[in-house]
């Protein structure tokens, strides 16, 4: 199928039967139900340091007045998986957006694993702070996206802050007494948990690591 920036021509072909939820990551909100097709697939040859292939697709999204396009790094979750948005064409005032995305997560189909772990806080007379993490949930099916890193040079030593978008499956419900060990050992601040959005689909969380700069 052709597509050019005209999408007012393509609004016939939804019929209210294809159903994303939409995660607008960085920003308050929550997660929104759209309408969207997938025009076409791609999936690349195996890259050097890859795993697995890289799976793209172009999405024309029904998109409400009033509520902004879908942005970078922003997530559907559909029934064929996750998918984070690459690119967006268009704007909302035709009511119709062609958003170029990337397959992050099959269904469950998740490679990685992390474990759960709850804190155990205790007041040392400078209010309370967690003591002890303890693991409450071990080998969580799991990918973990890299979105952006920042160094505070201010800092002694130098901080670098880098946000994680992280899938789960199958979670408990996460709040701010939890965090998420990788298998390397990384620790990960949980900011906020979006529950899976339908069954089979992973939940979302936005985690935040801190380390300092060596030289």
């Amino acid at each position: 199928m052709s597509i050019d920036t005209d999408f007012a021509s393509d609004i016939s072909l939804f019929d209210g039967s294809a159903t994303a939820t939409l995660h607008r990551i960085g920003r308050v909100s929550s997660p929104e139900s759209l309408t969207a097709i997938m025009l076409s697939t791609i999936t690349s040859a195996v890259e050097a340091k890859a795993a697995t292939p890289t799976t793209t697709a172009d999405w024309l999204v029904a998109v409400p007045l009033g509520s902004g396009v879908p942005n970078r790094g922003d997530l559907f979750s559909v029934s064929e998986g996750v998918w984070a948005v690459e690119m967006t064409t268009g704007d909302a005032t035709t009511g119709i957006v062609k958003c170029s995305c990337r397959l992050v997560a099959e269904r469950l189909a998740l490679p990685g694993r992390v474990d759960i772990q709850e804190a155990t806080w205790h007041d040392q007379g400078s209010g309370p702070e967690p003591s002890a993490w303890s693991t409450v949930q071990p080998a969580v099916p799991a990918e973990i996206i890299p979105v952006d890193s920042k160094i505070d040079p201010a800092a002694s030593p130098p901080q670098t802050t880098s946000r994680f978008h992280i899938l789960l499956g199958e979670p408990p419900a996460l709040s701010h007494n939890h965090r998420i060990v990788d298998q390397l050992g990384v620790t990960y601040r949980v900011d906020t948990f979006t529950p899976a959005t339908g069954p089979g689909l992973p939940a979302l969380v936005e985690a935040t690591t801190e380390s300092s700069v060596t030289a």
